[in-house]
């Protein structure tokens, strides 16, 4: 006889929660508490004052790459107003709640036989049920859609995921497991309610899936962290099935992805030429430049809402990071954990991705740059954590242990480094005056307006560039004959980065 019930894993709810989205049984969801962008300060000839991060100026000329052209859009910018419970109300049920059997089991259901346990109910207490449990669900797409891949045979199922080839966790599934998780990923993509599985699947396997879904396939845009699995027996650690929660109707997921592929035919179109790190600074700058930083957009959580309705916060942003590369052909993944920049206690949460770049792979955190904060703001980049190994994420990002569970790559490699490349990483070893000059000997030509972005590499250092800078730029320009100029530091003391703006009279 089959039984439902529902549990929650404490350990992935609250990873869950803090990244932004949610785990089965969270049906009331309460704000995240999301990085915001670091502090920077501007310090100019006259005085030094603290702007935040997001208040600063444009940069083109200061990347030798090649600059995005934008891809227009045709949907309207959402109201911060229109808030969906992705990105509120995130609060956790009680376990003593989450226990308690659904009352809604017809008597028909109670007295199937047991062969009978591993389908779903009736026609019409699957509907019985739908309708009295429409408290824990968001937007149903379909009426009574399932998802059953139990008839076809195992050797015969296409598994059929788009970018497989690009989605870093989900093909280190071993066979079954994959095919297990195509059975998930189709009911998704057709927005059916429930999805059953060919033979019982272990729970903790399910939540693994789940979270896959979630994290490792930033195209699916409309379903929720919120999950009902179907278990075999009340005391059984094995599911036959799930039931899933979405955002969207199945209508507007359709109008959405159109959207989304429209904006992925043009991406590729402007990046067909580019080399994979030609294509990362492409999409990393598009993003900058188009995004405004908001919690509590609609789609925060989303591609959509970063790339179309141009609004979202760290989830959103790194998962559409991810998707445009994904897009392009560039393995790329996002991953979550604690920024320890942050002093907000167990549920501070952060999301960032990890790119696959010639040699190895690297850390990209776009959203601790310094983004947008409304509509119309003018920004400078500073490139801090763009292509960033280990040894430096580790001081201000801590990866969530179910991450590290499912085998995130190492990132050793400082070849690709924003700033290593260009030469503009100044260590506690080096002179750093003479480094300084040597920067600005490359990088800056009199009467052009110019800005430099300098990597430091510990806080002293950092904090020593800072008071020091303006003397130096003042001997070199006097020493080279330069006429006077304006100059102006951006700095972030999370990235320990700064964008030196050098403007003439």
């Amino acid at each position: 006889m089959k039984k439902y019930r529902l549990i929650m894993a404490a350990a992935l709810s609250a990873l869950l929660l803090a990244c932004g989205c949610t785990n089965k049984a969270v049906q009331n969801e309460k704000p995240v508490s999301v990085v915001s962008s670091p502090v920077s300060k501007v310090s100019t000839p006259s005085e030094v004052s603290e702007i935040s991060a997001i208040e600063s100026t444009v940069v083109s000329e200061s990347v030798p790459e090649p600059a995005y052209s934008e891809i227009s859009s045709t949907a309207s910018t959402s109201s911060t107003d229109d808030v969906s419970s992705e990105s509120r109300n995130e609060s956790l049920i009680s376990d003593t709640e989450q226990s308690v059997e659904p009352s809604e089991l017809s008597q028909q259901e109670e007295s199937s036989s047991d062969d009978t346990s591993q389908t779903e109910p009736s026609e019409s207490s699957v509907q019985q049920e739908e309708s009295s449990s429409d408290d824990t669900s968001q937007t149903e797409p379909s009426e009574s859609s399932v998802h059953d891949l139990s008839s076809d045979d195992p050797e015969d199922s296409p598994v059929n995921i788009e970018g497989l080839e690009n989605k870093y966790f989900v093909k280190k599934l071993s066979e079954q497991e994959l095919k297990d998780f195509a059975c998930l990923y189709h009911a998704v993509v057709n927005c059916e309610q429930k999805a059953e599985f060919s033979h019982d699947v272990p729970s903790d396997q399910l939540d693994k899936m789940m979270f896959l879904l979630n994290y490792d396939c930033p195209e699916l845009i409309h379903v929720s962290g919120d999950y009902m699995p179907y278990y075999s027996d009340v005391y059984s650690e094995y599911v036959t099935g799930v039931r899933f929660t979405y955002h969207m109707t199945k209508d507007e997921y359709q109008k959405c992805r159109e959207e989304l592929e429209t904006f992925r035919k043009q991406l590729q179109e402007n990046t067909r030429d580019m080399n994979p790190y030609e294509t990362e600074m492409y999409v990393y700058q598009m993003l900058f430049e188009q995004t405004v930083f908001d919690d509590y957009a609609a789609r925060a959580g989303s591609v959509y809402g970063a790339l179309i309705e141009h609004r979202a916060r760290c989830e959103g942003i790194s998962k559409a990071f991810a998707w445009c590369m994904q897009s392009c052909g560039v393995e790329c993944l996002t991953v979550a954990g604690i920024p320890l920049w942050e002093n907000n206690g167990a549920y501070a949460g952060h999301s960032w991705n990890i790119i696959h770049l010639e040699d190895g792979y690297y850390h990209v955190d776009l959203t601790a740059d310094n983004l947008k904060n409304y509509s119309g703001e003018v920004t400078v980049p500073l490139y801090g954590f763009l292509n960033a190994d280990d040894e430096q994420v580790r001081r201000t990002h801590l990866v969530n242990d179910f991450f590290v569970s499912l085998g995130v790559p190492e990132c050793t490699s400082d070849l690709m480094n924003y700033h290593k490349r260009l030469g503009q990483y100044i260590g506690s070893d080096d002179n750093m005056q003479n480094c300084f000059d040597i920067i600005l000997q490359n990088r800056y030509h009199e009467g052009e307006n110019t800005q430099i972005s300098i990597r430091l590499d510990t806080s002293d250092t950092y904090q020593y560039f800072i008071d020091s800078w303006e003397d130096w730029f003042e001997q070199f320009r006097q020493m080279n004959g330069y006429s006077p100029c304006n100059s102006t530091i951006y700095y972030n003391d999370v990235a320990l980065t700064v964008v030196i703006d050098i403007r003439t009279v």
